[in-house]
């Protein structure tokens, strides 16, 4: 629900800047003439247009011990666990195994944030998984910090851990 909150208050705010800017922009054109008001889109849209950096919440963790993880023989499997699972949005792990004659084998993991996520960030800083001997279950623990932003600028970051099981079976 707090995400719910959150995400109109973002949206209210940026549909209150529109407005001003559509008025600025008719005072521009009325006062200062076309070739201001160019200058002014300009670097609106240049500011709003800014390269952002590729989000953390997509960076793989390597599980496999060997350099040759993409070289891996035998077949490949993904099984996810939501983690988190709110209103509005869930926190999802991804673990990739290999199966072939020597057994299961851990090679790569992930945590994603999907669903409306206006004003929210997930960034994973680490993530450990240990396979259980003899079995097919693995234990796993996540660390990550989500981020409360308003408007783009960072409010209150908390810090997040998730501790608990995952069966080697995928999940289709």
């Amino acid at each position: 629900m707090l995400e719910l909150i959150w995400l109109l208050i973002n949206l209210s705010i940026i549909i209150y800047f529109i407005i001003i800017c559509v008025k600025t922009a008719k005072f521009i054109r009325e006062k200062m003439g076309v070739f201001a008001l160019g200058i002014f889109v300009f670097v609106l849209l240049s500011a709003a247009g800014l390269d952002k950096k590729l989000s953390e919440n997509d960076q793989m963790f390597n599980l496999n011990k060997s350099s040759d993880n993409n070289k891996f023989a035998g077949d490949t499997f993904l099984v996810q666990k939501n983690l988190e699972d709110n209103l509005l949005s869930k926190i999802t792990f991804f673990l990739k195994y290999g199966e072939n004659a020597e057994g299961k084998k851990l090679l790569s993991a992930h945590t994603s944030l999907t669903g409306i996520v206006g004003g929210t960030n997930w960034t994973t800083n680490d993530i450990y998984v240990d396979k259980l001997e003899n079995t097919d279950t693995c234990t796993y623990t996540i660390s990550g910090i989500r981020e409360w932003r308003l408007i783009g600028f960072k409010i209150y970051s908390e810090k997040k851990d998730f501790k608990g099981k995952i069966e080697l079976k995928a999940s289709f």
